[in-house]
């Protein structure tokens, strides 16, 4: 999970400023709802030095998109079988 949540911000970073924009931004929430989905069955949790940065990146992909696209891309990525997750991830 910890790595798919680290692709995601690389999405995030590619997606500020560039003219692919949404498209990043929808990829990065796809990827934090993959990892998301990872970490629930085994009650994972994000550390806690690491809890506000995670936020931070969650609400800045919201403030991007509209939240029906948001939420739309979390549960694509909550549906996403750990390997289709991952070769989502190196796609890009």
């Amino acid at each position: 999970a910890w790595c798919l949540e680290k692709l995601a911000e690389i999405s995030i970073v590619r997606g500020r400023g560039s003219r692919n924009q949404p498209n990043e931004f929808v990829r990065a929430a796809i990827l934090f709802g993959a990892a998301a989905a990872l970490r629930a069955p085994s009650a994972s949790v994000i550390d806690l030095v690491d809890k506000p940065e995670h936020e931070r990146r969650l609400q800045e992909i919201k403030a991007e998109l509209d939240e029906s696209v948001f939420e739309k891309a979390w549960r694509t990525g909550e549906y996403m079988t750990l390997e289709l997750a991952v070769e989502y991830a190196l796609d890009g």
